[in-house]
């Protein structure tokens, strides 16, 4: 968020279909929402509804286009690999698939 004053678009609506023209309105004209700033969030006072959109700086653009483009190049590399022998890898399958509660011993041991 830059220090600069960004030009702003006021929305004070009483129903939710005056808001949602205004904010439509808004958005028409390159308005964003400012969810970063307390002063710009979206409030509900009893019917009214309050908010404040304002016009992304330059650099704010750029920058989140160059934060979207660097986390779309950078995918999740999923590599296995397995030091286990086929037989170790059957033992645990085969003590998983005993039935039983855990904790108990089978049937007939003491």
């Amino acid at each position: 968020m830059s220090t600069q004053l960004q030009p702003t678009y006021r929305i004070h609506a009483y129903n939710l279909v005056d808001l949602v023209t205004e904010v439509a309105k808004a958005t028409q004209l390159g308005y964003v929402f400012d969810f970063k700033t307390i002063s710009h969030f979206p409030q509900q006072l009893g019917y009214q509804f309050i908010m404040t959109m304002v016009l992304p700086v330059e650099d704010e653009v750029k920058e989140d286009k160059k934060e979207a483009a660097s986390e779309a190049s950078q995918e999740p590399v999923v590599q296995q690999t397995s030091t286990d022998t086929p037989a170790v890898q059957e033992a645990v399958v085969e003590a998983v698939k005993t039935p039983g509660k855990p904790g108990r011993k089978a049937n007939g041991a003491k």
